[in-house]
């Protein structure tokens, strides 16, 4: 789970989309908010305003089109950081929007939200649903994936797949990380088995590069770069090269062919 950072929409589609917010936000209480925000969010008109938050949110996506929160190509669909239905003003702000797959958004997240106070408590926030109520003050405990790197409060243990949260966060963002993880099911038995075979398929496309180098064969490596363009799980990669120095021989392996496979970009 990484930090994306879509190109800017055009100044008509900003425009098409805060006339659509002031339709929201010009209607009385949450809940009669709520209901003309989803419906138009529904509609998706106009549909070239739509077509062009699709467009610049999948042009940073792992793998072209996969997910933003587990990397995997699944019925992708744009998801509402936020949930619309605790803050239905957010329902058509660009910087709102995230490309998720619908399983992690609509069976994992749907409109889960909470906050974490200044002691650190854990507030969730679903009671507010569909009446006036303020929203509870504090953090978002989501981690917000088009401002913030997942990986600051995230360790991903290669051999196991597991996102283990960084010991060493204050109690804020420690309670964040579990919520996070939680709410979206990071560490499920699919998920990290996924994780773990794209670690070894990176493994075996760093020797690969590597062998074809020592046999001076251009064409061979050319072709390995290309097919290691399209494996996505870019948090595997970018915690390949960020653990190198603990991983031996395959650390060492990274740091000879990560030029050529753009791992030290991905890396940070």
């Amino acid at each position: 789970m990484l930090k994306y950072s879509p190109p800017n929409l055009s100044e008509a589609t900003l425009a098409q989309l805060e006339a659509l917010t002031n339709r929201v936000v010009n209607r009385v209480g949450r809940p009669d908010k709520y209901v003309i925000a989803s419906r138009l969010f529904s509609a998706k008109r106009p549909a070239s305003a739509f077509d062009e938050v699709r467009s610049s949110l999948k042009s940073v996506a792992p793998q072209i089109d996969a997910c933003y929160y587990c990397e995997r190509d699944r019925h992708r669909d744009i998801d509402h950081i936020i949930p619309k239905s605790i803050d239905p003003a957010l329902a058509f702000a660009w910087e709102n929007y995230a490309f998720s797959c619908t399983i992690c958004n609509q069976d994992a997240k749907r409109s889960k939200y909470s906050v974490v106070n200044a002691n650190g408590d854990l507030i969730d926030c679903r009671n507010i649903i569909g009446t006036d109520l303020e929203k509870p003050v504090g953090v978002d405990a989501f981690i917000n994936p088009r401002t913030e790197d997942g990986l600051d409060f995230f360790d991903l243990d290669l051999a196991t797949g597991i996102f283990v949260v960084k010991p060493d966060l204050d109690n804020i963002s420690r309670v964040r990380a579990n919520f996070t993880r939680s709410t979206l099911d990071l560490n499920a038995d699919g998920l990290s088995r996924t994780r773990r075979a794209a670690y070894s398929g990176f493994v075996r496309y760093m020797h690969a590069v590597d062998d074809a180098i020592h046999d001076n064969d251009q064409e061979r490596v050319n072709r390995i770069i290309q097919e290691f363009e399209e494996m996505g799980h870019p948090t595997v990669v970018r915690e390949v090269w960020r653990q190198r120095s603990d991983l031996g021989d395959i650390g060492a392996l990274a740091e000879r062919v990560g030029h050529l496979l753009n791992i030290v970009q991905i890396g940070g």
